[in-house]
């Protein structure tokens, strides 16, 4: 049976900070197995699960490695049954007992009838994070994100455009140099899932054992890649068993109709259930899956947050929503990383790193050792870009480096499929063997999304079917085996 995650909520303040007026939201979550850090880095006399006479390199301590455990999702914020938020409210959630063992969270953010245009922005303090830009009123979008926490604990979310926000805790990030479960495993991308509402109705499920890539393996949960034809309406997908996670998409015009972004979902025992209510089609890549507790023990598939550049060089996260300043019809602008009033810093979007890229005279964003490209001009015709320099990246060596979470940031010459895969694969786009595409670009928009990749020799491979200018930042990196 798979182990999942339990987080019990044991008090609930609800706030709401508008102009001079000041209240606190706040959540106090505890693991249900809080005595027994699993996650945590081993030691001696720890129960941990590794070979206790094996020990632990100077070089695997070094690596500051994470594994990832499944959360439900957890709901942390909801007023979709109560009134709306007014433009530029707060909403403060505490996660204090799950930041004591933990260094980040995945949360998926979703901002639904818009008030006004506007941001969405996450705050903790490790840093502050745009999650997303809505374009007008009426408007509704959502994000992943991977969110660094400091040891208080606290989130802020502000949302300048108003109306409805849903905050849901996808996931847990705690320190590992060796592990059996919450160790990410990145595929080569490929369709599993495909669900067609005029012929199969709203809600479908797949049966696990019909995907080769999990065959005979231990699994918590899969990581998927949703490319959806929303059509003129809008709507929603929800995936997973009871608390599930919901991507929101606004409604969609002439042939700029597919949207998408990536999902952590736990196990329904043997299978995935996703329900769809919007457009026509809903199609779901597997990127990946993470490990289950009868895994075998292993550094391969542990996560490495990658660090921002210096703080001199983030932006007003007001004021960086896209490169162009721009959000799409669907509201999807830029989500770039800045650094917080407490110096820590957490991943920034390289786009934000242009200047420091022109300055350095290097291949990457800001200088030796940071990773990505900013504003890469991609046609049709696949390429190889690199997205890890040769000196390595986050404190891991070139050559341990697999698979990254990649934010992929592409501002359309026209409306077109964009496709980023592993550096082992040539993407094309709409290839069916290939599975779906990333994202689509927009003629003179800038879109965002999260993907997970594998990394061959420190590179990915990208087309765009119509040109885009591509922003690749990596926001964490998957560990092969030492």
């Amino acid at each position: 049976m798979v182990r999942r995650v339990t987080v019990r909520i044991v008090g609930v303040g609800v706030a709401v900070l508008v102009g001079a007026g000041v209240a606190l939201a706040g959540t106090r979550l505890l693991l249900a197995d809080d005595s027994a850090r699993t996650g945590a880095p081993p030691v001696a006399g720890q129960e941990n699960g590794r070979d206790p006479d094996v020990p632990l390199t100077n070089a695997a301590r070094a690596i500051a490695s994470n594994r990832l455990e499944p959360a439900g999702p957890q709901s942390l914020f909801d007023n979709r049954s109560s009134e709306p938020l007014k433009p530029g409210a707060e909403v403060n959630v505490s996660l204090l007992d799950v930041a004591e063992a933990s260094t980040a969270v995945v949360l998926a953010v979703s901002a639904l009838d818009a008030t006004r245009a506007g941001a969405v922005t996450v705050t903790s303090s490790a840093g502050t994070i745009p999650a997303m830009r809505l374009a007008g009123p009426g408007g509704q979008t959502s994000s992943t994100l991977i969110v660094p926490i400091a040891g208080d604990g606290a989130l802020r979310v502000r949302d300048e455009a108003g109306g409805r926000l849903v905050v849901q805790l996808a996931g847990t990030l705690t320190p590992s140099f060796s592990a059996t479960d919450g160790r990410v495993v990145p595929v080569p991308s490929r369709e599993i899932f495909r669900l067609v509402k005029a012929t199969e109705g709203h809600e479908k499920e797949l049966a696990l054992d019909a995907v080769l890539e999990l065959s005979g393996k231990s699994v918590s949960a899969v990581l998927l890649q949703v490319a959806a034809d929303v059509g003129v309406d809008g709507g929603f997908v929800r995936a997973g068993d009871e608390d599930r996670q919901e991507l929101f998409w606004s409604a969609t015009k002439g042939a700029d109709r597919t949207r998408g972004g990536l999902m952590l979902v736990p196990l329904d025992g043997d299978k995935i259930t996703i329900h769809y209510e919007a457009g026509t089609e809903l199609r779901a890549d597997l990127v990946g899956y993470v490990t289950g507790p009868d895994a075998p023990q292993s550094a391969e598939g542990l996560i490495v947050l990658v660090p921002p550049p210096s703080p001199s060089e983030s932006p007003n996260p007001s004021e960086s929503a896209s490169p162009s300043g721009a959000a799409g019809p669907d509201g999807v602008g830029n989500p770039s990383r800045t650094t917080g009033p407490s110096g820590a810093g957490v991943p920034s979007s390289a786009a934000d790193r242009t200047d420091a890229a022109d300055k350095s005279g290097t291949a990457g964003p800001s200088g030796a050792g940071d990773g990505g490209v900013s504003g890469e001009d991609v046609g049709a015709e696949a390429e190889k870009l690199t997205v890890i320099p040769a000196a390595g990246l986050a404190g891991v060596p070139f050559d341990r480096i697999g698979g990254a979470f990649l934010r992929v940031t592409a501002q359309g010459a026209g409306t077109g499929e964009v496709a980023v895969r592993g550096g082992a694969t040539t993407p094309v786009p709409a290839a069916a063997d290939q599975g779906n595409p990333t994202m689509l670009a927009a003629a003179g928009l800038s879109r965002s999304t999260l993907t997970l990749v594998t990394v061959t020799d420190g590179e990915v491979s990208a087309s765009a079917e119509a040109g885009a200018a591509l922003t690749l930042t990596p926001e964490a990196v998957l560990l092969t085996a030492p």
